[in-house]
């Protein structure tokens, strides 16, 4: 979910591991680089092995960690 302050953004596919925010309007507020936002991806597995472990957070805390089993490079 984004923050208020940029309601009008929009997340868009743009790939199994990419994402794109699109702002449909000249107006709306696009955030300032280096600004952090949470978002929900589309689409994980193909980068999941890349970690080491998931961190779990509901409310803004972090409510566990997952390890990644499998983890090591993809060929």
């Amino acid at each position: 979910m984004l923050a208020r302050e940029y309601d009008e953004l929009q997340y868009d596919w743009f790939g199994d591991e990419y994402g794109k925010m699109i702002a449909p309007s000249r107006a709306a507020l696009l955030p300032e680089p280096g600004t952090v936002l949470e978002l929900v991806v589309s689409h994980c597995d193909p980068t999941v092995n890349l970690f080491d472990r998931l961190h779990i957070i509901r409310a803004g805390k972090v409510v566990d960690v997952w390890p990644v089993d499998l983890r090591g490079c993809c060929q």
